[in-house]
Order: C-alpha cells, then sequence, then structure tokens
C-alpha cells in the first residue's frame, strides 16, 4: 500500500469514526468559521476548503489520539497537488474526490533530481505532475511519450515550458480518437538550464539532463466514461450542424460534431454551455486543448468543456448561445505589401504594422478577444501560394498588456521569403454571433 492509499483509507475510517462530544463541537465550530471565510478565498484555495474539514479533524485527531498522530507521519502533503490544477476546475473537483494515482518515483543525475508524485488518468487524458528539484533555473526542452512497443502517441502532448523549484507541473496527454490508455509508457524530460534567453537554454552533453521514467496507469482509471449519444441535427444562424455525442471523463467533457459540408461558411466555434438539474453550469475549457478542426475543411469537430462526472447528475441541458463561422468565400487573405493590405481581414482584426526586412514580412496585429476572453491565433499555421505549395509560420507571438483596453490583444508572425501578391493566408478567427434566442437540448445521463 503506498502513502496516498494510506491517507484514503484513514479518511474513509474518519467518515465512519463518532467522535466524542469534545472533538465534535470543536471540530463543528471550525468548520462555522472556514465556512465564513470562504468566498474570500483566493482561487488557488478554494479545493482546500473541501479538504479542511478532514484537515482539521485530523489535527483534532493528532492531539487526542497518538496511534493517528503517528500515522500522519507518513501521508503526503497534497497543498503542491492542489496549486497544480488550481486553474482547471474539473482537475480539482477530480482531487476533491481523490481521483488520484500516487507514483513517487525519483530519479537524480548530478544536482538535479526528478520526481513523478501523482497521475490523473481516465480513458481520454493522462495528466503527469513531476516537479524539478536543481540549484540552477531549469526549463524543458523536450517532453515526449512512447509506448511500450516504443511508438509514440498520436495524442496532443501539453507542459509548461518553465518552472520553478519544487513546484508541481503538468505533462497533459491528450488521447486521440480511438486511442487507448496503455498499461506502461515512458515519459522522457529533457531539461535545460536557463539564462534568462530562451533561446540559449545550456544542456550537458549526452543524457544527463535527460530523465526517463516507466509508468504504469491504474487499470481501475483508464477505461473510465460516460458516453451520451445526442445523434442529433440542428439549425443554426442557416448553417446546418450534426450534434454526434458528448464524452464525459472525469478530468473534461469532449463534444464530437461536425457541420453539413452544403453549408455556406465554415464552423470556427460554438457558445455553448451545459447546465445540470441543480443549475450548475459547465462550460468551455479555456487552458490547454480546447477544440480541434478537421485539417481539411478547417471546420470545428471538437469542443473540450468542463466535466460534470463527479457531480452525479441525471441529466444535462446543452445551451446554444452563439456560433463564430468565416463564411467560404471569405476564407483565405491574400498578402499586398506593395499597399498594405491583406484581402478578406476578419472583423475585430486590423493590422497595426507591415514591415519587409529583406525578404522577411513581419506582420503585427490588433486583434478583439474571442468570446471565451483568450488570445488566439487569428490564422493557420499553414498558409500556400496559388500554385498549392504549402509553407509553415514558425512562431507566433502575443502581447495581451500593449493595449489600455481589456478587449483587444496584439499577435505577430512573419512570413520568410516573401513575394508580393504570391500568398494567401486562411483564417481561422472569427467573432462570435449572438442568437436571438438560445437553442437548448436536454441530454439524458441515464
Amino acid at each position: 500500500m503506498n502513502r496516498l492509499d494510506e491517507f484514503l483509507d484513514l479518511k474513509k475510517e474518519l467518515a465512519n469514526t463518532v467522535p466524542p462530544f469534545e472533538l465534535e463541537y470543536s471540530l463543528s465550530r471550525g468548520v462555522a468559521k472556514a465556512n465564513q471565510y470562504k468566498r474570500r478565498s483566493l482561487l488557488w484555495k478554494a479545493p482546500v476548503v473541501s479538504f479542511g474539514t478532514v484537515l482539521l479533524a485530523f489535527v483534532l485527531l493528532v492531539n487526542l489520539f497518538p496511534a493517528v498522530a503517528q500515522a500522519m507521519c507518513n501521508f503526503p502533503f497534497l497543498e503542491p497537488l492542489v496549486r497544480a490544477v488550481s486553474l482547471d476546475p474539473s482537475m480539482r473537483k477530480a482531487v476533491e474526490n481523490d481521483y488520484i494515482q500516487a507514483v513517487g518515483a525519483s530519479q537524480t543525475k548530478g544536482d538535479i533530481t526528478v520526481t513523478v508524485d501523482y497521475m490523473i488518468i481516465d480513458a481520454g487524458r493522462i495528466s503527469i505532475f513531476f516537479k524539478v528539484d536543481s540549484p540552477k533555473q531549469m526549463s524543458t526542452q523536450l517532453v515526449e511519450a512512447f509506448k511500450a512497443d516504443g511508438t509514440g502517441f498520436v495524442a496532443c502532448i501539453s507542459y509548461n515550458n518553465m518552472y520553478d523549484e519544487g513546484v508541481l507541473q503538468e505533462v497533459r496527454i491528450d488521447l486521440a480518437e480511438g486511442e487507448k490508455v496503455p498499461e506502461v509508457f515512458t515519459l522522457k524530460l529533457k531539461l535545460a538550464e536557463e539564462n534568462g534567453n530562451i533561446n540559449n537554454s545550456n544542456t550537458t552533453d549526452g543524457n544527463s539532463n535527460v530523465f526517463e521514467f516507466q509508468l504504469y496507469p491504474e487499470a481501475k482509471y483508464t477505461n473510465i466514461v460516460n458516453t451520451v449519444i445526442i445523434d442529433q441535427w440542428i439549425d443554426v444562424m442557416d448553417q446546418r450542424i450534426y450534434l454526434d455525442r458528448l464524452d464525459i471523463y472525469p478530468t473534461q467533457a469532449k463534444l464530437t460534431l461536425h457541420a453539413d459540408d452544403n453549408n455556406s461558411a465554415v464552423l470556427r466555434g460554438i457558445d455553448i454551455y451545459f447546465e445540470d438539474s441543480k443549475g450548475e453550469r459547465y462550460g468551455s475549457k479555456t487552458n490547454g486543448w480546447t477544440a480541434s478542426h478537421d485539417a481539411e475543411t478547417n471546420s470545428l469537430i471538437i469542443m473540450l468543456f468542463e466535466s460534470s462526472y463527479f457531480t452525479k447528475t441525471q441529466s444535462l441541458k446543452l445551451c446554444i448561445e452563439g456560433i463564430s463561422i468565416i463564411e467560404k468565400d471569405k476564407l483565405y487573405g491574400i498578402i499586398d505589401y506593395a499597399h498594405k493590405t491583406i484581402s478578406n481581414l476578419p472583423e475585430g482584426v486590423s493590422i497595426e504594422k507591415m514591415n519587409l526586412s529583406g525578404s522577411l514580412l513581419e506582420l503585427s496585429f490588433k486583434v478583439k478577444y474571442d468570446i471565451l476572453n483568450c488570445a488566439t491565433q487569428i490564422a493557420n499555421s499553414t498558409y500556400y501560394d496559388f500554385g498549392g505549395n504549402e509553407y509553415t509560420i514558425d512562431l507566433w507571438s502575443s502581447d495581451v498588456s500593449l493595449y489600455p483596453e481589456d478587449t483587444y490583444f496584439n499577435t505577430n508572425f512573419s512570413i520568410k521569403d516573401y513575394e508580393d501578391n504570391k500568398y494567401k493566408l486562411v483564417w481561422v478567427y472569427s467573432l462570435a454571433q449572438q442568437l436571438d434566442v438560445p437553442i437548448e437540448i436536454e441530454l439524458n445521463l441515464n
């Protein structure tokens, strides 16, 4: 039995324990006082309130019962994990509901120690939480994950490339459609010493800064998902959209859909939320992977939402308040440096700068925030010439503090080997159009 299992077992035992009168009175007073300050707590502290009842009881039990005090010496300190998931409501609920697999694997090379403390896993996502202890400021140069046969995941892997010593960080693996959680996989982390210049990190020769961990997801987590078949066509602003299904995982919910090929516009986004029978809402994800679009049509096919898994609701109401579309005849923007213009510029986007330095065209835009209030790309990373040849935008940058208005952000990218009136961008940005009357669909989860 690992230390996390001991912690969870003691929580269960505590729940079944009838406390003496003095303890019950002290506990009730403490909980009442905690509730007075609950609304004043910072966001990252919100999960601690639910742990607070248990932790307060632990403190009193430690002072009253020596056996409990001895057992407490072996418990992991969960606050770092609470902090690590503080900006993800669904992951917070997973932690609050003890949906955690302890790992505790550690490696040391020189003065660098990497420890994988926890995993949170379901049928659609693997989240690995690790920390780095080093006297030097470190950053991540590479994160890879391999299955037992050496093949990589088809999944999207996301992570923070810079971190502080001893602070838990998340590597998130979002599995592709039909991809399964393996019985074992290898996580590879390549670290570098940070010199304050993101493009000038020092790495040691050989593999001294490369850490590999074999990780074993517990089978009780790997297939957990509740699938709700929707199977319904809807008409929104003269666009036909097919709602396929909603997969509800402990860590997120995934809506699968597609637009009719005969629609006049490309579907870029939908303003949707879900509401349970108690009135709690589950909105779109705003961090990490939030949506997917078809590579050929550029149309929306997957959206990610906060999860209702732990609320055990019997029904959900799907509410559509608006959509984001780009008319197909305005999908491409032709760059004309001579006249400092780009055709079919999306509403809410204006050109701030077009500068040609040699053959490098530098572009800067002022962009209105979308419905999620996120700084997003305005064009696809792939652009084309008139012959259909593909090119890639290597680097995007955004600045959310450039304008005094809090409704705009700045975004920049460059076009290499530029020739005038030769290239066309593929627009992906579109402001939402709100519906006069929202569309509501009742979903039965039984």
